[in-house]
């Protein structure tokens, strides 16, 4: 469950560790970087959205992303 300052919590944070490591590095960085320009608001929507899922469906949803999240980063590769 979130708390109120917006850090994941322990299972969030070990659910979001096992969606990165699905990923490939490249993957990971571009997300990374992304989640950095989020405002906190659009990082716990992300952050609920991508918890609310299993490991496989949040990488699935992850990927889909990419193409838009790589536009947001300036495209970096």
């Amino acid at each position: 469950a979130r708390n109120a300052s917006g850090i994941p919590s322990a299972a969030e944070t070990a659910h979001l560790m096992a969606v990165q490591m699905a990923l490939t590095p490249e993957e990971a960085l571009v997300v990374r970087s992304a989640v950095l320009r989020m405002t906190a608001a659009m990082r716990s929507h992300w952050l609920g959205e991508i918890c609310a899922l299993s490991v496989p469906e949040a990488v699935t949803l992850v990927r889909s992303m990419l193409p838009r999240l790589k536009t947001t980063n300036g495209g970096a590769s």
